[in-house]
């Protein structure tokens, strides 16, 4: 059957208002909330960040404590593309430390880097 230049156009049409509804009933992954990480050695080290993501922004603040008390407090800006992210943490005296990775429901899997220091660190929603 041969489809006169009207009839594709309108199909053509159809088929783009149905997959662009279909993405726009697709749910962004969530970042928000409160993540921790421990590292469940002696000294008691912890992160905690605080994030709220809306539109691909992502903002919040958190806390690491390396050893014992001595914690710093952080904010944090960066992106959120679908489900991966790319975080800076600032300290009062200027960045602390990047965390970028990946969200798979309540797990946040990534490279915390510090200085010369890379390291994975996967977080839990609390």
């Amino acid at each position: 059957m041969v489809r006169g230049n009207g009839e594709s156009m309108r199909l053509v049409v159809f088929c783009l208002i149905t997959l662009l509804s279909a993405a726009a009933c697709t749910e962004w992954p969530n970042l928000n909330g409160t993540w921790g990480w421990s590292c469940g050695c002696p000294s008691g080290a912890f992160t905690n960040l605080t994030l709220t993501a809306s539109a691909g922004t992502v903002v919040g603040n958190g806390t690491d404590c390396a050893l014992g008390n001595l914690c710093y407090p952080l904010t944090i800006a960066g992106q959120q593309s679908w489900n991966t992210f790319s975080l800076t943490l600032r300290d009062s005296s200027g960045v602390y430390a990047t965390y970028s990775g990946s969200l798979d429901g309540d797990q946040l899997a990534g490279t915390w880097s510090q200085g010369a220091t890379s390291v994975s660190v996967t977080m839990t929603r609390e």
